[in-house]
């Protein structure tokens, strides 16, 4: 008999079971059928997680042992995030209405702020009704230590200490100094701000010195934190004791110093829908620079005059998001990556008024224009491609025009498990004006690895860069490690120069990333070959070592 009422009594325990799982799953279901289907938040849920879970290392072993006082002893030194920090940033509370493509971006919002390791925002049925599930888990936010980098032969060394977020707070305070190979030094002191007075306005502050002279900086902002919102602003001052250099086979040849100050004003107002909407906006800024006696010599530079440069315009801007993808692996080893899709297009027009100081001509009226398009778009399934036009002119009274373009390609591939593909293609040009001439530089610092830091000069110039990125899944203590293989092409030359000729590189090298210790930043170390050295240097392995990818989507 008991055998009996057993049988009779699965079928009906089963059918709850799924008739409770399918409750569960329901609001789901219906957001999928309809992402803009909103419902009602009954209670906002918030889950924050220290940097490790200690707990998760298990075992009585010298090794687990030494790996559970680390994790523990790193989340006793940091104060994990505030819950009010994190609700203020998801700007949603019980009783507000909430769609599916809301809740996303929630989630991208929180993982801009680049404080934490791992964010997931989801929406869950309870017994009051749908709930907002919000978690967290941080990254190791105190930076403190020796950093440096070597790239074309010329070494950093520096020391740097500061919390990226105080108090659990996001706020990021910063102290750091470097000096390298070349005699060249900097230190600086620098704030960031997240909620200025409670306001969602974001203050920074900034003063340093480097071996050019002194700079400090201020600048406040209310920047577009949802696709929602219809407007940001923002305010920037800073001035600089900096010098210009113009390079010939990696040396300087000139130097120019410059005291330079700016104020610079812009406000934009945003109208449509959230994945589709204009942009329109106004701009003004000022800028005085004061020039002292040249150092060096070099025929096409001659000493310009002290300037001051009034700019007013205004702007236009068309937008279109078909979708967000959440990657992993393209510019990082794990860490989530948000690819926005869709295309971007913007004018600007305005005018400079310029008075040159040492001259007795009056102030004279230069009209300027600039744009950019941009594109990115999936192909396949496995393919993504990005276009990028952006260019500025002016068009000086005198008769001369100073102008820059850029157009740039990147397709990346990720049909191969754990492999990314990732192209890199772009070619800029341009003409001088009246000021100081345009140059351009390749070499080790921007995209041509294996060559000496701005080896190469001109006024037009075009990279390639090949890589073939392996996530190994390899452990080097708390550190993901990638694998690359590369390949760097690049030219240079002067405008109306018709030979084309290609520097190359190829190489190897790591990747070195935690999500917990770095974010979404990667360690990369690099040994490239020469395959076309400069008469008279010998081909010889180049390492480089640097924060960062050479090129990112």
């Amino acid at each position: 008999m008991n055998q009996l009422q057993r049988h009779k009594k699965t079928p009906v325990a089963g059918y709850i079971r799924v008739a409770i799982l399918l409750i569960n799953l329901l609001p789901l279901v219906v957001f999928a059928a309809g992402s803009e289907k909103q419902v009602v938040i009954s209670e906002v849920i918030v889950k924050r997680d220290n940097i490790f879970d200690a707990n998760a290392v298990s075992g009585q072993d010298t090794q687990q042992q030494t790996a559970r006082l680390f994790a523990q002893g790193i989340n006793r030194f940091h104060k994990t995030t505030l819950e009010s920090v994190i609700l203020r940033e998801a700007a949603v509370k019980p009783g507000d209405t909430i769609s599916v493509a809301e809740v996303e971006e929630i989630e991208r919002r929180l993982r801009d702020l680049g404080i934490f390791a791992s964010v997931e925002v989801q929406l869950v049925t309870g017994d009051a009704g749908v709930e907002l599930h919000i978690a967290t888990r941080d990254s190791f936010s105190i930076v403190a230590g020796v950093n440096g980098s070597f790239l074309g032969g010329v070494g950093n060394v520096g020391l740097t200490f500061g919390e990226k977020n105080v108090f659990g707070t996001g706020n990021v305070l910063r102290f750091s100094t470097s000096r390298n190979s070349t005699d060249g030094f900097r230190g600086s002191l620098s704030f960031t701000d997240l909620h200025f007075f409670e306001k969602p306005w974001q203050a920074q502050y900034a003063v340093g010195r480097t071996s050019d002279g002194d700079f400090f900086g201020v600048g406040l902002s209310d920047s577009f934190r949802s696709l929602g919102d219809g407007r940001e602003w923002s305010v920037v001052l800073d001035y600089a004791e900096d010098d210009r250099d113009f390079y010939l086979d990696g040396d300087v040849v000139f130097r120019l110093p410059e005291d330079r100050s700016r104020l610079i004003a812009r406000h934009v107002w945003r109208t449509g829908e959230s994945n589709r909407f204009f942009r329109k906006g106004l701009e003004a800024s000022f800028r005085q620079s004061d020039y002292s006696s040249s150092i060096g010599m070099f025929a096409d530079i001659t000493q310009p005059d002290d300037t001051r440069r009034l700019y007013l315009g205004g702007l236009l801007g068309a937008d279109r998001i078909s979708s967000f993808k959440k990657v992993q692996g393209l510019d990082t080893l794990s860490f989530v990556q948000d690819v926005r899709l869709g295309y971007i297009a913007e004018i600007r027009l305005g005018v400079n008024l310029v008075d040159d100081f040492n001259t007795t001509e009056d102030t004279r009226t230069d009209p300027e224009i600039g744009i950019q398009l941009d594109n990115a778009m999936t192909i396949g399934e496995h393919s993504l491609l990005r276009t990028t036009l952006s260019g500025n002119a002016i068009f000086e009274e005198t008769g001369d025009e100073a102008w820059n373009a850029t157009a740039r390609l990147k397709a990346y591939n990720t049909r191969i498990k754990n492999t990314t593909l990732a192209f890199n293609a772009d070619y800029t040009t341009g003409e001088d004006g009246s000021e100081l001439p345009l140059q351009l530089t390749l070499g080790e610092n921007n995209g041509l690895r294996g060559y000496d830091l701005r080896q190469f000069q001109g006024r037009q110039r075009l990279r390639m860069n090949l890589e073939a990125r392996y996530y190994s899944g390899w452990k080097l203590g708390i550190l993901d490690v990638g694998i690359i293989g590369f390949a760097d092409s690049g030219w240079i030359a002067e405008r109306g120069d018709s030979s084309i000729f290609f520097n190359r590189a190829v190489g190897m090298g790591l990747r070195l990333a935690s999500n917990s210790l770095l974010g979404s930043r990667v360690i990369r170390i690099d040994l490239a070959f020469p395959l076309d050295a400069p008469e008279g240097d010998s081909a010889d392995l180049s390492l480089s070592a640097a924060v960062g990818q050479v090129f990112r989507f």
